[in-house]
């Protein structure tokens, strides 16, 4: 993740640490005995510059002071110097004067310090929603002015973010359909800025419930298909009923025996640029919720949990070295294994048995940037992320050899098959195929041949191993099942913004 640096718990403006030597200087001769060296030191009260401090020597181009480090200017000339102050912000004042004139002895070392006190331009709003009546987890839509609506969970306290100052309003767009509000569902609030700490406002809301005791998915013969709408986990039953949104969070993934759902979480930190991802874990009631990994300077996504329900796999891209790996790990994140290194991009999923994996790879040969299927052992690994520390490292096996493009792998509960996503590239495409359109495709891994069965993405098989659910397109949006013949095609949902189904 790109951002700034961190002053005891706070973010400056700075990137990094920058030292230089001025040239500014460099008409005037210096004897061996006149070099001299400065040191500008830069202490911060209250909060964190809004802009990056600049400094200029003599008049010279002005350079970015690090409120870290400071600057140290050697081989100057000795004698007056004057350190002019630039680019403090509309919420910071320097103490003292500004510019600021100093004496540097022959051969000697001077300091100058330079104290600045900087006060809040955003404050922070809290909200906490009591729900009463039920011992049901409830989660909330909030949503403040125009911004996008987000979940909250209740009975807790959940900053949600920091806001410019003034009058805000928050706003319930989103009540379980058990649950009254008491009151309005709309709170005033004000934000102060200009003190040396942030203004919190909290906003509280209160709801009565019933004692409600929720159908748990999964009973009776109706199987579940978990899967993303949006920004959200949501359920649904295998006939289109009782569609419910469970967490915000991406890609799920059934354990085995449908006791909880891994899926993928974005974690952001305020007044830090883009989101990383982590993997969580969820009961179909909304209770249990516990992350699986929680790892600073790594993206995790796509998990898949393996037959036994022990262990998950999942695509975790590094930000140093830009680079992707396929991994497997317990269900608390320890210990995580490297199975493939660069080559993995999305969407492992296990064999019956355990004993492989399956993944979208960057494929081989004259298709360079376009997707294929790879599989690799499950077993083994390496706990290093470097390539050179793993020779011992099992290569990829290419599926797909560049006959066509693939994503999206899915092994069938029998093992024989992999559904996955066609790329309709060249001569690969079914006869009578939209040449820019993606297919629902049957693989045999042994012998690599494959058949389209229907246009679409992200396929999924019933626990039966005898139809397929999928994500539809333009045309047929929402999720679809399928037979593996081609026939009984029948809506589910249709939401186009439904994906990533998994089918217990």
């Amino acid at each position: 993740m790109q951002g700034s640096a961190r002053i005891g718990g706070t973010v400056s403006l700075l990137t990094a640490v920058l030292a230089f030597q001025l040239a500014g200087c460099a008409d005037t001769r210096i004897g061996p005995h006149q070099v001299s060296a400065l040191t500008i030191r830069v202490t911060v009260s209250g909060l964190d510059t809004d802009d990056g401090l600049m400094i200029s020597l003599d008049g010279a181009v002005p350079q970015v002071v690090s409120p870290i480090w400071g600057l140290v200017l050697r081989s100057i000339a000795s004698g007056a110097h004057t350190i002019t102050v630039s680019n403090l912000g509309t919420n910071c004042s320097l103490h003292g004067p500004n510019p600021v004139v100093v004496n540097v002895a022959p051969g000697g070392a001077a300091n100058v310090d330079l104290r600045l006190t900087c006060t809040a331009t955003k404050g922070v709003i809290a909200v906490h929603a009591t729900v009463s009546g039920s011992t049901w987890p409830a989660w909330l839509r909030l949503q403040v002015d125009a911004a996008p609506p987000d979940w909250i969970r209740a009975n807790q306290k959940t900053f949600v973010g920091s806001f410019a100052g003034g009058p805000h309003v928050v706003r319930l767009v989103a009540v379980p359909s058990s649950c009254r509000l008491v009151g309005d569902d709309s709170i005033a609030v004000s934000l102060k800025t200009g003190g040396i700490t942030r203004d919190t406002v909290l906003a509280s809301f209160d709801l009565n419930c019933d004692p409600d005791v929720p159908v748990p998915y999964g009973s009776g013969d109706s199987a579940v298909i978990a899967f993303q709408r949006g920004d959200d986990i949501a359920v649904v039953r295998e006939d289109g009923s009782n569609t419910k949104l469970l967490i915000p969070g991406a890609t799920p993934s059934w354990s085995p025996n449908g006791e909880f759902l891994a899926f993928q979480r974005a974690r952001c930190v305020p007044d830090w640029p883009g989101c990383t991802g982590d993997l969580w874990m969820i009961r179909t009631d909304g209770s249990g919720v516990a992350p699986i990994t929680a790892s600073e300077g790594f993206d995790d996504s796509d998990p898949a949990v393996s037959p036994d329900g022990k262990r998950v796999a999942f695509i975790r891209f590094w930000n140093g070295p830009d680079e992707r790996y396929l991994m497997v790990s317990d269900l608390t994140g320890t210990s995580p294994v490297v199975l493939s290194i660069s080559n993995p991009y999305s969407t492992p999923t296990w064999s019956p048995d355990g004993t492989q994996i399956a993944f979208t790879c960057g494929s081989l040969g004259p298709r360079d940037g376009s997707l294929g299927l790879c599989v690799v052992k499950a077993a083994g690994g390496c706990a290093s992320y470097f390539a050179q520390d793993c020779p011992g490292l099992q290569a990829d096996v290419h599926l797909s050899d560049n006959r066509f493009g693939g994503s999206e792998p899915a092994w069938s509960p029998d093992g024989q098959r992999i559904a996955f996503t066609l790329s309709c590239l060249r001569g690969e495409c079914p006869v009578g195929a939209d040449a820019r359109a993606t297919y629902i495709a049957l693989l045999d891994p042994v012998t690599r041949a494959f058949t389209a069965i229907v246009a679409g993405q992200s396929p999924a098989w019933s626990p039966d191993g005898r139809r397929i659910v999928f994500a539809g397109n333009a045309t047929n949006p929402g999720l679809n099942v399928i037979n593996l013949d081609g026939t009984g095609l029948r809506r589910l949902t249709h939401d186009a913004r439904d994906t990533a189904p998994s089918w217990r």
